[in-house]
Parts: C-alpha cells; structure tokens; sequence
C-alpha cells in the first residue's frame, strides 16, 4: 500500500468516525424531541380537559343556598350563582319529607320557583326557634337549560 492509500484510509476512517458520532447526537436529540412532544400532547389533553369543564360551568347552573338573619327572624336565601339561567329551583332541609324549618304553606306556594336568572335570588322564610338544631343540611334542585338536573348540597347554620 502507498502513502497515499494510507491517508486515504485514515481520512475514510476519521469520516466514518464524525459520520458515528453526529448520528448518536441526533438519536439523542430526536428522543428529547419525542419527550417534549409527549409533554406537549399532555398539556394539551389538559387544556382540552379544562375548556370542557370551564363550558359545562357556562353551560350548567349553579344554586347556593344560606340561612340569614333578618332582624329577629332567619331565611333561607337561594340564589343563582351560575352564569345561565335555571328553573324549577327547589330546596329540601333536613330529612325527606319533613320541611324542616321552613313553612309549609311557604314551600307550597313558591316551589318549585319557576326561573332563577344569573345572580337573582329568592328567600324562604326559616321557623327557628330555641329548639331548633343550629344546623342544617339542605339540599337544592333545578333544572339547567339543556334540561339536565342539578344538584347541590350545602351545610348552613344559625
């Protein structure tokens, strides 16, 4: 073999060399890439997740129910704390089929209330004596404008 043949070789062989290490690197940085692209993908699910859950909040009502002091006497005050509008609204207080504290010929002419708007509320006049428990587990219904039930659960006392 000649001298040249030699430094043909070696020249060869220092390429096959460069060739072997630039290809490790982009195996290492197309791994990398795959990682943050799964990362990526993830994050996105999560927004997605997210969106829906902000939509069904715009799309679903909500009621919260409080007992206030008025004067000398207590009421409950349901209200639309959702962003549309919700009908058939009714509350329950304390165990099924008893009212509770809350009057019955009350409860007989205003629920269900017919339609609560964003932010708009109504009160139930509360029949708290000295007796009475000082807290209460009520329960409220509706109906949201896709025609889905609603339901929430709430703890509230004197």
């Amino acid at each position: 073999m000649t001298h040249y043949e030699l430094l043909s070789i070696a020249v060869s062989l220092v390429a096959v060399l460069i060739a072997l290490v630039s290809l490790v690197r982009a195996r290492r940085v197309q791994s990398e890439l795959l990682g943050y692209e799964a990362d990526v993908a993830a994050l996105a699910r999560k927004q997605l997740e997210m969106i829906q859950s902000e939509e069904a909040v715009k799309r679903d009502g909500a009621v919260s129910v409080d007992l206030v002091e008025v004067g000398s006497s207590y009421r409950f005050v349901v209200r639309n704390v959702g962003t549309t509008e919700v009908t058939r609204v009714g509350i329950a207080v304390g165990n099924e089929g008893s009212s509770g504290p809350l009057v019955p010929s009350q409860v007989k002419r205003l629920l269900p209330f017919p339609k609560l708007r964003p932010s708009q509320s109504f009160n139930l006049t509360a029949s708290i004596h000295i007796n009475s428990p000082r807290q209460f587990a009520v329960r409220a219904t509706w109906k949201n404008q896709d025609g889905s039930d609603g339901l929430s659960e709430h703890h509230v006392s004197v």
